[in-house]
């Protein structure tokens, strides 16, 4: 069995319709669920609640109440008052979701970028029009604001991330700037540091050298397609392919290998593994794949 309601529907549907008459007047959500709210004895939040999450029953018989009688009349009125048009969806929507529109700093970035060619006062009116709704004084006002707190953390760790890379021959990694920081007890996450000194350009210094593991050669010296780009063989040992790859190790840089593949059987004939990447190293290969052919009597 559930549990009994603490309001009643009667209750629910009164104030929801009062509270849409109130936004209707004052174009204010919080303060129309909180005036309503304090007339009726219901918190704020609930009233809210009940817009948001409530069924959509409650609306229909609200708007159906609004049609046949119209609002309750205030206590000690003597004249009726008109009933008042229809309720929307989208006015519902719009009053419990606080008119969702584009944040305030992408709004005023788009008036500093076009105020030199139109002006605050016209751009505002036309944004006003077209449901971003902002008037010269809150622009003014966001532009007079001070920075928020974060902003004035990472501007104040920004100064002292640059000091440590300075300090330490701007080699540092974020991860050794971090750990310095932390060494000075400057208490700062390491994601914050990575995407301060990545914003800031700050980046460390790898050891050893970039090893280069593809060198284009000249076109001239490139060889001849001998098979026409048809890797198709009718039988083993009639077309092999050759390949060279490259692996990076933690220790000592790069390890090559070398394949030699049965384009008929797509296995490996032979293959070589060296720290280098000479003529030697695809040869060792092709001498691999003729031995064990010749050792298997397929040659």
């Amino acid at each position: 069995m559930p549990a009994p309601r603490k309001y009643p529907d009667e209750l629910r549907e009164r104030a929801i319709r009062l509270a849409l008459d109130v936004e209707e007047e004052t174009g204010n959500t919080t303060a129309a669920c909180r005036r309503v709210g304090e007339e009726l004895g219901i918190n704020s939040d609930t009233l809210r609640g009940w817009g948001e999450a409530g069924p959509d029953r409650l609306w229909q018989a609200a708007s159906d109440h609004d049609r046949r009688c119209g609002p309750d009349p205030p206590a000690g009125a003597g004249k009726r008052r008109a009933a008042p048009r229809e309720r929307d969806p989208a006015h519902r929507e719009r009053f419990f979701r606080l008119r969702a529109g584009p944040p305030l700093t992408a709004v005023v970035g788009y008036i500093d970028e076009h105020r030199g060619q139109f002006g605050v006062q016209p751009i505002c009116r036309v944004l006003t029009g077209h449901g971003a709704a902002i008037a010269p004084g809150t622009y003014y006002a966001a532009k007079n604001r001070p920075p928020p707190a974060r902003a004035r953390r990472e501007v104040a760790l920004l100064a002292e991330i640059k000091r440590v890379y300075k300090e330490n021959g701007e080699v540092y990694g974020a991860r050794k700037v971090w750990l310095q920081l932390h060494r000075e007890h400057i208490p700062a996450a390491r994601c914050t540091v990575e995407r301060l000194m990545r914003q800031s350009g700050l980046h460390g210094v790898r050891r050893g050298r970039r090893a280069r593991t593809t060198i284009p050669a000249k076109s001239q010296a490139w060889p001849p397609d001998l098979v026409n780009r048809d890797f198709h063989a009718a039988a083993p040992n009639r077309l092999w392919v050759a390949g060279i790859t490259y692996v990076p190790i933690t220790a000592g840089g790069f390890a090559y290998a070398a394949f030699v593949i049965d384009a008929f059987s797509k296995m490996i004939a032979g293959w070589k593994v060296a720290g280098h990447m000479r003529t030697s190293l695809a040869l060792d290969a092709l001498e691999m794949a003729v031995s064990a052919r010749l050792r298997a009597g397929q040659a």
